[in-house]
């Protein structure tokens, strides 16, 4: 009997809970955990439940077996059911089908809808009939109170069941060309202010320049009426009025394509001025507008013209200057930023300094530049094509150095050639107590050899040679220190990767880590019996080394996952294998310190080619995957 419950049980693998056998079944989420009041539970947050789609032929035939109350199905045949496709239970006892009640129209929404609201609509939902039947609406039964036609939509209020207006009732019901019904007063006044006309009615419009707001009057004449409008003047209270003739020539002047024009340039502004002035035509020309621009001097601001100008106040360029002519500087010039000189001094004309110049910044000399005053160098001075010598090696240098003890001048200092030989000697400073090592230069040449090289396991510099200085950078390795090169190496202790990662060549990054080829993990088919994983296992294969026979307890064996709290991030997966035909026996897999996985002391497989993922958060582990191989 024990056996055949393991035949069974292998059928229904997929759907029984992977920790324990029990008499419920659930599919998708954690089979270990159960609603104890279900007998099969589906459990998803992406997939839903898909029932049995029944043609005509298929529900007729399931109609006349007459199944059993409580039955579902879905039909999708329009012709199946006159009420269309949609959900169907069965609720009666007889074989045919009125005994089967329709839960909702495929485009039903959340069903019937409500009498006491409904908080499920959306946009796109309706009430109404879908055929050319007239709707309507009644109360008490047979007391019709609104009709739509079935084909028009015309609305149709039957006109016995509207009450008379009251006398005092002005209100009158609108419809705009949308559709909306407004409510809109009618005053009792006007209405009847207007009693006594009868017949044609005369309308005349007269502007008035006195009123703020527009009015209707009854004049004296019979069956007139006076629309007395306003003409805008402007007033505090006045919100609209019409535009007078003279205003809209004005109007019509200011925006024609010549209604502002650019006049002649002012060369004899005045401070009041602000750069500009706007002139008002008159005659023929009335209401255009001429702006005429100021020229900048001395004493009023305006623009820069193309003739003679002089200007008063600081003035800053933040970009580059260019002068095509001679400048000429009478005060102090001060330079804060870069200064490049293509001619002299910059200026593709002369540049004369009658006083000091400063230069905080680095200047760059193209070609010559002639100097007159003091020069005070704040920052470098480049040179970016120096001439080498044209004549033979002199016997003499002449240096120019700064004199810390004259205020920095620059000063002239003679060196004889024979005396500049290049580097005499390098010393090397030792770990104490060793001794410095000195490597002294070629005496005849003043020449000092640098090689490179890869002896060692570090950075070291060798002095086995003389006049040589032997630098060595060994290839990285799991016993030196060094570079890593494009080769294959073996590196040794933990690396860390502070932002991406990328194997495989692919310039597309995604990821901290992006493998963009095969990859080789740790695979193991284990003995028979138990197992401690440990820090070189990833997937293993294992199987049970004992089967019970008949009604035997099962024997257990275990596989020991390392405690969660040293491992986090660690991920393994754990697959059983058969061992022999219709073993019984099962296999736990658990934490090393007895922390439950996802609520259970141990995940149970009690079967076969099942297989578990695993991964710890760094306190527990937790199942990720469970699957059937």
């Amino acid at each position: 009997m024990r056996q055949s419950l393991r035949i069974a049980g292998m059928i229904l693998a997929l759907f029984l809970s992977y920790n324990s056998v029990k008499a419920q079944v659930k599919i998708g989420g954690d089979p270990a955990t159960v609603d104890p009041n279900a007998i099969l539970e589906l459990e998803s947050s992406r997939k839903g439940l898909l029932l049995p789609r029944l043609d005509r032929a298929g529900y007729e035939l399931l109609v006349g077996r007459n199944p059993q109350a409580g039955m579902v199905i879905y039909i999708k045949d329009p012709l199946a059911d006159t009420r269309g496709v949609g959900f169907y239970v069965k609720t009666g006892a007889a074989a045919d089908k009125t005994s089967w009640t329709k839960l909702a129209a495929d485009n039903g929404g959340a069903g019937f809808w409500k009498v006491n609201g409904n908080d499920e609509v959306i946009d796109g939902d309706w009430l109404g009939t879908k055929t050319a039947i007239p709707l309507i609406f009644k109360v008490n039964g047979n007391n019709t109170v609104m009709q739509f036609d079935g084909t028009s939509g015309q609305l149709t209020i039957p006109y016995a069941n509207v009450p008379v207006a009251g006398s005092s009732v002005s209100d009158v019901v609108m419809i705009d060309n949308n559709g909306l019904i407004h409510k809109k007063d009618l005053s009792l006044t006007s209405v009847t202010s207007l009693n006594s006309f009868q017949g044609n009615v005369t309308v005349k419009v007269s502007p008035k320049n006195t009123f703020d707001t527009a009015a209707l009057k009854a004049t004296s004449s019979p069956n007139e009426l006076d629309v007395q409008l306003p003409i805008m003047a402007g007033g505090a209270t006045q919100e609209y009025g019409f535009m007078t003739i003279a205003d809209w020539k004005k109007l019509q002047a200011i925006t024609s394509t010549d209604g502002i024009t650019i006049g002649n340039l002012i060369t004899s502004g005045a401070l009041a001025d602000n750069g500009a002035r706007i002139e008002r035509l008159t005659g023929a020309d009335e209401g255009k507008l001429v702006l005429r621009l100021v020229e900048a001097s001395a004493t009023a601001p305006g623009i820069v013209s193309v003739g003679a100008q002089t200007f008063a106040g600081n003035k800053s360029f933040t970009g580059t200057v260019s002068v095509a002519e001679a400048a000429t500087f009478a005060k102090t010039v001060g330079i804060t930023g870069n200064t490049t000189v293509g001619g002299t001094l910059g200026v593709t004309g002369e540049a004369t300094f009658a006083e000091a110049a400063t230069f905080n910044k680095t200047i760059e000399v193209i070609e010559n530049a002639a100097i007159a005053g003091n020069t005070t160098l704040g920052g470098s001075l480049g040179f970016n094509n120096p001439v080498f010598y044209s004549t033979p090696k002199p016997l003499t240098y002449r240096l120019a150095v700064l004199n810390p003890n004259n205020d920095n001048k620059l000063e002239m200092v003679e060196v004889p050639a024979a005396s500049v030989k290049g580097i005499g000697s390098i010393r090397l400073p030792r770990t104490l107590p060793a001794p410095d090592d000195t490597v002294t230069a070629d005496g005849s040449s003043g020449a000092l050899t640098l090689l490179a090289g890869k002896t060692g396991n570090a950075f070291n510099i060798a002095t086995d040679a003389p006049n040589t200085l032997t630098i060595n950078i060994p290839d990285a390795s799991t016993t030196a220190s060094g570079v890593v090169t494009t080769g294959t190496q073996t590196f040794n202790g933990i690396k860390t990767v502070e932002d991406t990662l990328n194997v495989g060549g692919n310039t597309t990054q995604t990821s901290r880590f992006n493998l963009n080829s095969a990859m080789s993990v740790p695979f193991k088919i284990l003995n028979p019996g138990n197992y401690i994983m440990g820090n070189d296992d990833y997937i293993v294969v294992t199987k049970c080394d004992n089967s019970a026979v008949g009604a035997d307890p099962e024997p257990i064996n275990t596989v020991t996952l390392p405690a969660a709290t040293d491992v986090k991030g660690r991920m393994y997966t754990i697959r059983r294998a058969r061992r022999i035909t219709n073993e019984i026996a099962q296999l736990h897999i658990a934490d090393a310190n007895g922390v439950k996985i996802d609520g259970q002391d141990a995940i149970i497989i009690y079967e076969p080619n099942f297989a578990v993922t695993l991964v710890s958060d760094g306190a527990a582990w937790h199942v990720i995957s469970r699957s059937v191989m």
